[in-house]
């Protein structure tokens, strides 16, 4: 799935049960956030275009820098600090942020077809994934 689809999910779920448009923004956005490890994509791609060595920044680190327990709980607890203390925010942006690992799970496969493994428990332990 591409990040307007996890937004659009986010920000359905966050219109339905926020009542102002700062959460909105922020359970939505929380929804999206996993894929942040993505910015890779477009620096190598250009590195592997125009230079001998490539830097597999994309290839080597989507789904495991933020698709993790680790970074859900730092969300969290960012989303619990810019929500100004509102544990219902907090809980929603959880919320979509785990869903948004679950369509990773169904759904998220590479260019060449390889399914991506979600490493859930990092980084506790590289044992579920």
């Amino acid at each position: 799935m591409i990040p307007p689809t996890y937004f659009a999910i986010s920000w359905v779920i966050a219109d339905a049960t926020t009542k102002t448009r700062r959460d909105r923004a922020i359970v939505s956005l929380a929804g999206v956030i996993p894929d942040i490890d993505g910015l890779g994509y477009p620096i190598e791609n250009w590195i592997t275009i125009n230079w001998d060595a490539p830097l597999l920044w994309y290839s080597e680190y989507h789904h495991i820098l933020c698709h993790n327990v680790g970074f859900a709980a730092f969300v969290a607890a960012g989303v619990f600090w810019l929500s100004k203390w509102s544990r219902k925010t907090a809980l929603l942006a959880c919320l979509t942020f785990h869903l948004h690992l679950f369509c990773d799970v169904i759904g998220s496969r590479g260019a060449d077809g390889y399914q991506w493994p979600v490493p859930y428990l990092l980084p506790i332990s590289n044992a579920w994934q």
